[in-house]
């Protein structure tokens, strides 16, 4: 897996889980109504939108991927789910796939376990997963490396418990959070956020 396996929009960017943005409808042009329709943006048209216009309107979602596994020397078997949050926390899709893995062929050196990991056929949940642009299928198939580093460091800093992830040509990088159990045979993890645009069909 590598950052652009979460990139299924192309307006995806990096920002941080703290971050608080606005966003509004791609045609209100300034405060105030300079119309006269029933919204409070400055068109004259209507719609099954929010903002009773006829465009399509876009907002702002969240991506993780969120995930579990149980581990053994030789073989990593677990479930990972995709999925997409709206600014409030309501869940717009969920897109699960059965993982499978053995031992990484990737060398990282800080690492306490590494796997190749492939992605099972998929399913999808949710309300909005065709404005998410998810489907069940999406990544069936996918072949991607974690592994994970109890201590983390980039420059002077340092992290714990951190899931690194294998970027072709460039080794393993921080990818998000991993909660291995006490024996080391069983792990819970959670990807970084990373903001998207969705369709607001409803």
């Amino acid at each position: 897996m590598t950052l652009t396996r979460l990139a299924f929009s192309t307006s995806i960017f990096l920002a941080p889980l703290a971050l608080t943005i606005g966003c509004g409808d791609k045609d209100d042009t300034g405060p105030g109504d300079a119309d006269t329709d029933t919204d409070t943006d400055a068109d004259s048209d209507t719609d099954a939108d929010t903002d009773t216009d006829t465009d399509v309107d876009t907002a702002l979602m969240i991506l993780y991927a969120e995930g579990s596994a149980d581990l053994t020397p030789d073989s990593w078997s677990g479930n990972e789910a995709i999925v997409a949050y709206d600014l409030t926390g309501a869940e717009l899709c969920r897109v699960t796939n059965p993982t499978e893995g053995v031992p990484s062929s990737y060398d990282c050196p800080d690492c306490t376990w590494q796997y190749d990991i492939t992605w099972g056929a998929g399913s999808s949940e949710g309300a909005s997963c065709d404005g998410a642009g998810m489907t069940a299928g999406m990544y069936d198939g996918a072949e991607y490396a974690y592994g994970y580093e109890p201590t983390y460091t980039y420059g002077s800093y340092s992290y714990d418990n951190v899931l690194v992830l294998y970027f072709s040509g460039y080794g393993f990088y921080a990818y998000g959070y991993a909660t291995p159990s006490e024996d080391g045979t069983k792990v819970d993890y959670e990807s970084f956020g990373f903001y998207a645009y969705y369709y607001n069909y409803n």
